[in-house]
Formats: structure tokens, sequence, C-alpha cells
């Protein structure tokens, strides 16, 4: 419960401490005018879109997305893996692993830019700039999507998104979901068994890595050219961005140990937990 709480104080300090750099970076400097996406003017834009939007949406998406989808995925699951038994293993209580917390941070980074790459197309980036940070800007028209602050106001509009996509992956690990197969009676293939989060996270992580690589292939191949300064100040900034997730990981934490566990533990068999030197017993798998 020490190492719980103190990875909690941890994770809280890097929160404040991104919410102030990625705030106070932008506010310092002259008063911009409104933005044309919002018609807010800059400061109170950077508040809600910033503080506020990314704060509550990634709370609340944690939360709802994890109940929409699992059961859709479950579904299919069961059409795709038809011969598959499901199951579940007893992970114990659910606490604040510091280094399983960092490592779906950097998952949520990945896709962050992941997803802006793939919207590229779809959007005007010059919507996200007042029109002095537009004159500013070092990059031609048609690059503006690498706009330091693009790219800002992009990751906090897409982080609850994002997190709500992972937590849905989060919650089937964390609930110990597993799934297994016989051979049937002269079939010459192995015994399978595995984790059922796998499948889910298999295709995610397929494409937050594809589509993160070209991102950063293409960013900065085009900072080298225009902006070698802002390379570092765009790749620390979308790392520092997992940390934006924090609360919503806490209350993830909370409702994953209180709700989803029961819910998707439902009609589920619990099989044990086997050490590396232990053999399978028949006995634990119902035939």
């Amino acid at each position: 419960m020490k190492t719980d709480k103190r990875n909690k104080i941890i994770l809280l300090i890097l929160f404040i401490v991104s919410q102030i750099g990625s705030v106070a970076g932008i506010l310092t400097g002259r008063v911009y005018e409104t933005v044309p996406l919002t018609s807010m003017p800059y400061s109170l834009h950077i508040l809600v879109f910033y503080i506020i939007w990314p704060l509550l949406l990634s709370i609340i998406f944690a939360i709802i997305f994890p109940l929409i989808i699992i059961p859709l995925f479950m579904m299919i699951k069961r059409i795709v893996w038809s011969r598959f038994q499901d199951c579940y293993v007893e992970m114990g209580e659910l606490t604040l692993h510091f280094k399983t917390c960092i490592k779906r941070g950097i998952y949520i980074s990945l896709m962050l830019i992941g997803i802006i790459i793939t919207i590229s197309d779809l959007i005007d980036p010059a919507l996200f700039l007042p029109q002095g940070k537009l004159e500013g800007t070092l990059l031609p028209e048609n690059l503006l999507l690498f706009d330091y602050d693009v790219i800002t106001h992009l990751a906090f509009l897409l982080l609850p998104f994002v997190v709500g996509i992972w937590a849905v992956g989060w919650a089937i690990e964390d609930a110990g979901l597993m799934h297994y197969k016989f051979p049937k009676e002269n079939e010459k293939i192995l015994f399978e068994i595995e984790p059922v989060h796998l499948k889910y996270n298999g295709l995610v992580k397929g494409y937050a890595g594809v589509s993160s690589v070209i991102f950063l292939i293409t960013a900065i191949s085009i900072y080298l050219k225009f902006s070698p300064g802002n390379i570092g100040t765009v790749i620390v900034t979308i790392l520092l961005m997992m940390f934006n997730a924090a609360p919503s990981y806490f209350i993830y934490l909370k409702v994953s140990q209180a709700v989803f566990r029961k819910k998707l533990r439902k009609g589920l068999q619990e099989i044990d937990m086997l050490s590396e030197n232990e053999r399978l017993p028949a006995k634990i798998f119902p035939h």
C-alpha cells in the first residue's frame, strides 16, 4: 500500500508539472486574438481544451468505453474464435504499478500522434491558430499540421478518446480474462491458452505503432528543413501527454476493481495461476 501511495504521488506531481508546462509555455508572450475553431479568446480556449476537456472527458471515457466496447468485442471474439472457451485467473487487488502505468502511458502517446497523422487530411490546421501565431509560424501553409501549437491542440482534443480506447484493453487484461482450446479427438494441433486482451491489444498496438512511426519520420524530416529546434520540443510534449491522463487512470483502477472485474468475470470459471515449473492439470479445464 505504501508503494501504491508513493506511485500515486509521483504521477500526481508529474501530472501537475505537465499541466503547468503545457499551459505556461503557450500563454507566455503577447496576447493573441480569438481561436478560429471556437471563436474563444485564446486564454479561455486554452483553459477549456487544455485542462477541462482532457481532464473530465478522459475520466468519463475511461469508464464508458469499456462498458460499451467490451461486450461488442467479446461477441465478435466468440464468433471468430468459436472453439475457444472463456475463463479467468485471479490477478489480486488492482494497485498502481509504476512500470505498467508508464508502459500504458507510452502507448497513449504513440496512438495520439498516430491518429493525428491519420486525420491530417480531414482537418484545417489554421483553425487552431489565432492570427498572431499563424503569422509567426515558420512552416508553410501546407505543413501547418506540424506546427507545435496545432499538434498540442490536437493531442489534448484526442486524449480522452485515446484513453477510452486503451481502457478497453486495460479492463480485459486487469480482469484476468483468458481463453483456451483443446484439440478434438485425433486432431493434431496443440492445446492453446492465452490472455484475451492480446487479441484486442494486438490490433490497437499495431495501429499505434505503424501510424506513430509514419508521423515521426514525416515530422522529423519537416522540422529538419524548417524548424530543427522543434524536434525535441514536440517529442517531449507528446510523451508528457501521458501524464495528463493520470487522474483518469486513478479513477479507472477504482472502477475496474469494483465494476469491470465483476461484470467481465460473470459466469466464467476461475482457473489457477500456474508457475512455469507446474504441469497443466487437465482437471483445471472442463472438457
